[in-house]
């Protein structure tokens, strides 16, 4: 559905349309939650101490496959009692888990249309990898690969 209204703007008068997005596709309202790539079933995968973030063959809230998304932006592994860490971009565009989370463009993300997109390069996370390999940025083009679902856990 299209919503149009008419919006004021000092002596003019501009029609407006938009469209509104289904809710369910942002991470934004969910505490805990996983990053699964419906392709082959595989979620997103980190842990402290490690830079890699890969994807691992199975979605079972374990630890290193919980996210969270405490600062409007940032997706933070989720570990026992602290931080584990943001997801980032180098400048090669390779998606690495960094110890500290800054709130830099590398590390704010936004998701909408089942893709996941870096504000830093406006680039999509990109999963057409084998289980196990490092996951990295591309550009946005609508591929299966660069589709994901959010799925929200219980806190």
């Amino acid at each position: 559905m299209i919503r149009m209204s008419l919006v004021a703007t000092g002596t003019a008068l501009m029609l407006v349309a938009s469209i509104p997005t289904p809710a369910a596709a942002t991470p934004e309202l969910y505490e805990r939650f996983l990053i699964e790539h419906p392709l082959d079933g595989t979620c997103l995968t980190a842990l402290p101490g490690l830079s890699d973030v890969w994807l691992q063959g199975n979605c079972d809230s374990q630890e290193g496959t919980v996210w969270r998304n405490p600062e409007g932006g940032e997706i933070q592994l989720e570990t026992t009692g602290k931080s584990g860490g943001c997801l980032d971009v180098d400048v090669d565009k390779r998606v690495f888990l960094h110890a500290s989370c800054t709130g830099s463009p590398s590390q704010t993300w936004q998701a909408g249309g089942g893709q996941i997109s870096n504000d830093r390069f406006g680039d999509c996370l990109d999963g057409n990898v084998k289980a196990g390999e490092p996951v990295y940025l591309d550009p946005c083009n609508q591929t299966r690969f660069q589709h994901w679902r959010i799925q929200g856990l219980a806190r």
